[in-house]
């Protein structure tokens, strides 16, 4: 008997002894991950949806002018892959998951509006593979080179120098050609159609406000509800309730 209580009750303090230890150590850093770790395990991979776009436009065949990076037979539908319609997902599905947008109680109705929108975008071939931009400089900092070119906006813009990017000269101006983010470019889709769908909703939501509050102002103000007599609620006790006629 007692050497089984002996036994158990050593059992218990080196139990303790391990908890006391864990309690002693120092709290482990906090250890930041790089944009190359996000892009590969919580998100989408802005190369990989590149990829699957270029090659949906390389299917539209002579439908698609690279030129002028944009659709000449619109009568052309190929199907979109699986890899890219899950990528469209993801994307609607976890803009949903931002403050400014996760409180709304019409969330399927938002994911589902901007799941049509970048579909119709990828069929009207409205994203553009390739940006074309004058370039302002070419620094080299910390040993990579960068890029200072001109956007569509007329604004400054810097980006690091790549192997897949071109150069060409063109009226005595330099200028380069770059793969363009898909990802910025359909999650402002995303984002423009979460904020329409929410327009559409405080509108209803107004609209069938207004017309509670004017039917029953026109009903107050009818004589026939006015000389309707109504029983009035007394409440005398939790468990007693009495109607005054």
């Amino acid at each position: 008997m007692w050497e089984k209580y002996n036994e158990e009750d050593e059992e218990i303090e080196d139990v303790i002894e391990e908890s006391f230890e864990i309690l002693d150590e120092k709290p482990k850093k906090r250890i930041r991950r790089t944009k190359e770790q996000k892009e590969s395990e919580d998100y989408v991979s802005k190369d990989e949806m590149w990829n699957e776009l270029f090659n949906y436009y390389v299917s539209l065949g002579k439908g698609y002018d690279w030129e002028n990076q944009k659709v000449i037979d619109r009568t052309l539908f190929p199907n979109i892959s699986d890899k890219l319609t899950g990528i469209i997902n993801d994307i609607a599905t976890k803009m949903g998951y931002r403050s400014n947008f996760c409180g709304y109680s019409w969330i399927d109705e938002m994911v589902g509006d901007s799941v049509l929108k970048m579909a119709k975008a990828i069929r009207d071939c409205s994203f553009k593979c390739y940006t074309i931009a004058e370039i302002l400089s070419e620094t080299n900092e910390n040993g990579q080179e960068f890029i200072s070119y001109i956007d569509k906006k007329e604004q400054a813009q810097k980006k690091p120098k790549e192997d897949s990017d071109t150069f060409f000269e063109e009226n005595s101006k330099k200028y380069i050609k770059f793969k363009a983010n898909p990802f910025g470019y359909f999650s402002r889709i995303t984002s423009h159609s979460y904020l329409n769908r929410i327009k559409k909703e405080k509108l209803a939501e107004d609209t069938k406000r207004n017309f509670q509050t004017e039917t029953w102002e026109k009903l107050y103000a009818s004589e026939t509800f006015r000389n309707v007599r109504r029983p009035k609620f007394i409440e005398s006790d939790e468990s007693d309730v009495v109607f005054e006629e």
